[in-house]
């Protein structure tokens, strides 16, 4: 299923691709292959992203799925979120966000957690 266009290189966002990769390409000119992630997707999850110049970091309810030190951070001019589904599921979420939260820099350890702990709070512990 597709999730987003937020990075700048033209490759799709998968979450998660027909191999169970997830796929990303948030604020970044590389998508990239991160994990097939150990929990399943069919229930709520917290999905977090860090793009900085230098650093590309993925994690699923604060286990880190993958991160690189090789990054260039870069965004579509218009950014999209593909919910819904029509006869090419891999341009649509199959699935539903409960919540998208967007900063302007790298959260440091302690804003990660307080934000995750607003988010369990907020939808329940995944």
């Amino acid at each position: 299923s597709g999730l987003w266009t937020f990075g700048s290189d033209s490759a799709s966002t998968h979450f998660p691709y027909t191999d169970g990769t997830i796929y990303d390409s948030f604020g970044t000119t590389s998508r990239k292959s991160t994990a097939n992630p150990a929990t399943t997707l069919a229930q709520w999850n917290i999905y977090e992203v860090v793009s900085a110049s230098g650093e590309w970091t993925s994690y699923i309810n604060s286990v880190q799925l993958y991160t690189t030190a090789s990054n260039t951070v870069g965004f579509a001019a218009s950014p999209n979120i593909t919910i819904g589904s029509t006869a090419s599921e891999s341009a649509y979420l199959a699935g539903m966000i409960g919540e998208l939260v967007l900063y302007d820099s790298a959260l440091d350890l302690t804003n990660r957690g307080l934000l995750e702990t607003y988010l369990q709070t907020k939808w329940g512990t995944p």
